[in-house]
């Protein structure tokens, strides 16, 4: 009669036991069915992103202008972020107060006519953006080493220049082994230039971002030209503002001043101001030097173009390092000048240029066309300084191209050789009276 008899309370709990067990083993095994296709999805979306950002690093690195700004996107993006950067620096500042810089000596044009470089209080100099584009192209290139020069940890990933430096920050480390091979060469590709930008970085002037340009959101359309403002200027650095009597040298680098891709008529147009260009690897925009009995004695591009020989073009960079000084004659009170050979700027200048020099030579990145070269040493004799700055401007034609800038490149040994030239010829000179 057992059987009839309810089970006992320690029958219940093995029995209540063993559901539970099988109820745990159910949910273990879909658990681990679940566990195992979750990380197959994670791997797929890794791997679905690896793909995804390979490919755009492998277009960023194509040969070509360095941003691409046919997108509106991109131009709403450069200049939001370019406008934001400035307005911070010109929050106690107006445009208004603005004058004409002195020290210009370059001309540049801007939608047909001459604007020119306008100075601001305490050391800046309001470039105007250049129309056609190559004002979006230069701000790009200053805002791609800013951005290469500083931690990106907080920056808006949505900025296509910003995103090129942050898959660096957000992703390194991630396997990218199932990556195809010209993918991994594109990511170093990348890579090798964010360095390069990073280092050129000290031989541009600081630069503060964009004023007097309205601010638009990256979804806002930037559809046609202009795409800047005609009152939009680039707030930069002035290199002249620490010197008293400031001497400045401008020169355009490159055996060419044109895109490898420009159409013929520009082509000949560039070749038309100066066919020894490809000699020289420079010419001359502008000098102003200063003399202590005149003042500054000021010469424009067509004196540059006037320069037909190498002899011609080195007696100019010559009279652009002498200091005039005057003294009078022994037996008579009639003043006698001559004429003395800074030789410790050319010096210091020769020692800046390599520098640069070194740079070129192992850049195999970057291409600089109608890119000039500001030179600015101090002209006051009573200030016994013999200081002496260089600066890389105008970025309006910078593009990547694998090959690195040959024609840069040579245009500074040219200007390095010419300069130890007008040393050498004056070896019997004096080393004293600040020469």
């Amino acid at each position: 009669m057992n059987w009839l008899m309810p089970p006992s309370s320690s029958a219940n709990r093995d029995s209540a036991a063993s559901s539970t067990l099988k109820i745990a083993y159910v949910v273990l095994a879909a658990s681990s069915s679940f566990a195992v296709f979750a990380w197959q999805l994670v791997q797929w979306t890794a791997r679905r992103r690896a793909t995804d950002l390979a490919d755009q690093v492998k277009n960023m690195v194509k040969d070509g202008v360095m941003v691409d700004c046919s997108s509106p996107k991109v131009r709403a993006s450069i200049i939001s972020r370019s406008t934001q950067r400035a307005s911070k620096w010109m929050t106690f500042q107006s445009l208004h107060r603005a004058t004409p810089l002195p020290t210009q000596v370059g001309g540049m044009s801007f939608s047909g006519r001459r604007d020119p470089i306008l100075a601001l209080s305490p050391d800046y100099a309001l470039k105007p953006c250049q129309g056609g584009g190559r004002g979006l192209r230069e701000i790009a290139f200053y805002e791609a080493v800013k951005l290469a020069d500083r931690n990106l940890d907080n920056d808006d990933p949505r900025s296509i220049l910003a995103l090129w430096l942050d898959i660096f920050k957000r992703h390194e480390g991630e396997e990218t082994w199932e990556v195809p091979l010209l993918d991994i060469v594109s990511w170093r590709r990348l890579k090798r230039e964010i360095e390069l930008l990073r280092r050129l970085s000290v031989f541009i002037p600081r630069y503060y971002g964009v004023i007097a340009q309205p601010t638009l959101k990256n979804q806002e359309p930037v559809a046609l030209p202009p795409f800047l403002s005609n009152s939009s200027h680039l707030l930069l650095q002035d290199v002249t503002a620490n010197f008293s009597k400031p001497c400045v040298l401008d020169l355009k680098m490159g055996q060419r001043s044109y895109e490898p891709d420009a159409p013929l008529d520009k082509i000949d147009k560039e070749i038309g101001k100066y066919a020894q260009q490809v000699l020289f690897g420079f010419r001359i925009i502008g000098m102003r030097v200063y003399d202590s009995h005149a003042g500054f004695h000021t010469y424009n591009k067509t004196f540059g173009r006037s320069l037909k020989s190498e002899e011609q073009v080195m007696t100019a960079l010559k009279g652009f390092f002498q200091r005039r000084e005057g003294e009078k004659e022994k037996g008579n009170n009639r003043q006698v000048s001559s004429n003395i050979l800074r030789k410790r700027v050319i010096r210091s200048l020769i020692y800046l240029l390599k520098s640069i020099k070194i740079w070129f030579e192992e850049n195999t990145m970057l291409g600089f066309y109608a890119s000039s070269l500001l030179i600015v040493y101090e002209g006051d004799s009573t200030s016994r300084s013999d200081v002496v700055d260089v600066k890389m401007i105008d970025f309006g034609h910078v593009r990547r191209q694998r090959s690195g800038d040959s024609g840069y490149l040579y245009g500074l040994k040219m200007l390095i050789g010419m300069l130890n030239t007008i040393l050498d010829d004056e070896k019997g000179g004096s080393e004293g009276n600040n020469s």
